[in-house]
């Protein structure tokens, strides 16, 4: 009995010691839980204090908690002075019905809403842009609204520098594409300008070669002989001259006139065109609107033949045509005369400039594929294969007198009317083409 007694006695002991050892281990577990949670509250606390943005807790309206930085926000001495204000005080007028209904609504919801953009006013009544997040949460019960508030004064400003640097940048680019325009305007226009000056020094030069001064003095030698004027027209010799001066007049007038009524009527085309560049750029500046019109490749290139004809009469080139019958299509058809004007005449420089006997410029209309084609081919100066693309490039040019101009401005035209324009060549001095690939339809 003693012995039960006695096993009794050490167990019992023993529970007690492993009673204990637990005590001491849930004790020990509940004060590190506690050290961790304190750490963990006091690294949050550190973290909301500390932070770059302004962060509050409002209950019913009013603010409960405010960290350090909605001091300098908000523009007070302490936290103290946020504490128990109303948060709408901060905010603009215009604002306050608006931000009113959306926290009434986060709190029947129970939920967060996104980051906007927002106004803030300060103690000194300045207003400060700022960026908002508000999120639902419960405090000892209560429902209440954390909000974080971010202060974008600086990036507005830097935003608004950036914006302004690329106004600027969009203006300057506008100026320059303006001024490209202007070039390309006055590049057509130069080229139009060679006809007509060669045009008028024709009509001119025709005007001054009528022999006005020696039928003035036919007229006078006929007046003074007037009262014997059948024997001076039959006996005398200088009657006979005079009357066979007087029938080859009507030769010598009907060939002058011919020269006159091509040569006026050449100047008038190139004084349409110019015009009608000028009228096309000021009603797409008034509209923004292009205007189309069909039109066969046929009539524009015959016309461009036309206009520069008297480049063709004071040279030995050749020119061998072989139009078939196309499609008519849809165009702004003086941008398209002028990129043929434009490669007809830089064929005729490079034909000029070649010192070859037999120059010779072929131009080809075909159809294929839904588009129209033309093909202007020299066989003079050639172009170099590493330039075949760069001769469309602004500014690049391989002509003394050249700008780079016109077949930039070409490439440009092409493009606008669904187009493309291109170049071939082997090399130097053996010739090149160029092709003009207009589409039927501009879908």
């Amino acid at each position: 009995m003693d012995k039960e007694e006695e096993n009794s006695k050490i167990e019992k002991k023993e529970l007690h010691t492993e009673v204990n050892q637990q005590l001491m281990e849930e004790v020990l577990r509940r004060k590190q839980a506690e050290e961790e949670l304190t750490a963990s509250e006091e690294k949050y606390r550190l973290l909301v204090e500390e932070s770059l943005d302004a962060i509050l807790i409002i209950i019913d309206g009013k603010i409960n908690f405010a960290n350090s930085t909605s001091v300098k926000l908000f523009g007070v001495e302490s936290v103290s002075e946020l504490q128990g204000t109303c948060i709408f005080d901060y905010i603009p007028d215009d604002l306050v019905q608006h931000i009113q209904a959306m926290t009434d609504l986060l709190i029947v919801n129970k939920r967060s809403l996104p980051l906007v953009q927002e106004r803030i006013v300060n103690r000194k009544k300045e207003e400060i842009p700022v960026e908002v997040s508000r999120s639902y949460l419960e405090l000892n019960g209560e429902a209440a609204v954390q909000i974080i508030i971010r202060d974008i004064t600086d990036r507005q400003k830097l935003e608004d520098k950036v914006k302004e640097a690329l106004d600027r940048a969009m203006k300057n680019a506008n100026m320059a594409g303006k001024a490209e325009v202007a070039t390309s305007i006055l590049h057509n226009v130069g080229n139009l300008l060679t006809s007509v000056i060669v045009s008028s020094s024709e009509i001119r030069g025709l005007a001054q070669s009528l022999a006005i001064d020696n039928l003035k003095k036919a007229n006078d030698l006929l007046r003074k002989n007037w009262n014997n004027l059948e024997e001076f027209l039959i006996v005398d010799p200088k009657g006979k001259a005079l009357l066979q001066y007087y029938l080859a007049l009507d030769q010598k007038f009907e060939s002058q006139r011919e020269g006159l009524i091509e040569n006026s009527a050449r100047l008038r085309e190139n004084i349409e065109s110019i015009s009608g560049i000028v009228s096309d750029q000021q009603s797409y500046a008034a509209s923004g609107h292009i205007f189309l019109e069909k039109g066969t490749m046929q009539d524009l290139v015959n016309k461009c033949l036309r206009m520069q004809s008297s480049l063709f009469n004071n040279s030995v080139i050749t020119v061998e045509r072989d139009f078939c019958d196309v499609s008519m299509v849809e165009v702004e058809k003086n941008k398209l005369l002028h990129v043929i004007v434009n490669v007809v005449q830089n064929a005729i420089s490079s034909l000029t400039l070649s010192s070859k006997k037999d120059k010779v410029l072929k131009l080809s209309i075909y159809e294929d594929d839904g588009h129209v084609f033309f093909r202007a081919s020299d066989n003079g100066l050639g172009i170099l294969k590493e330039n075949l693309l760069r001769v469309f490039f602004h500014g690049f040019t391989t002509k003394k007198d050249g700008h780079g101009f016109g077949l930039h401005s070409c490439s440009l035209y092409m493009k606008e009317m669904m187009g493309e324009i291109w170049a071939e060549s082997e090399g130097v001095d053996k010739g090149a083409s160029f092709f003009l690939k207009v589409p039927l339809t501009r879908d």
